[in-house]
């Protein structure tokens, strides 16, 4: 029960506290951010925090990623959904599953991505 209560305090706070979101991309269907505050590198990898922002219907997503920059992989950590936009309002949905996958080049995540590598160098 502890742990169903403590996790959309946490989720609350990774939005509220990130101050550094830095928009990097946009398609006909999303606006990406990243926040340049708590980008990590280890070795090959880099850590970091994306939001979404949801053209269609005024909703947005907060994830954290990590990425394998010589591979061009990204791979899922965590996800919240959130009932407004910037990662503010109530949580409709998260989780903290891994999904890894290669992103389109040219692809608005695949821009985020290359920022984010080039960031870290």
């Amino acid at each position: 029960m502890t742990k169903f209560l403590l996790l959309p305090v946490f989720a609350f706070s990774i939005t509220s506290n990130a101050t550094s979101w830095v928009r990097v991309a946009e398609d006909n269907i999303q606006t990406l951010y990243v926040d340049t505050d708590r980008l990590v590198k280890r070795e090959k990898e880099v850590v970091y925090w994306t939001l979404i922002n949801y053209k269609n219907n005024n909703i947005s997503s907060v994830i954290k990623y990590k990425t394998v920059c010589n591979e061009r992989k990204k791979i899922q950590l965590y996800f919240s959904y959130y009932n407004e936009p910037m990662g503010r309002g109530r949580i409709v949905s998260q989780d903290n599953w891994e999904k890894s996958y290669i992103p389109k080049p040219g692809s608005a995540k695949y821009k985020v991505m290359k920022f984010v590598c080039q960031q870290a160098n």
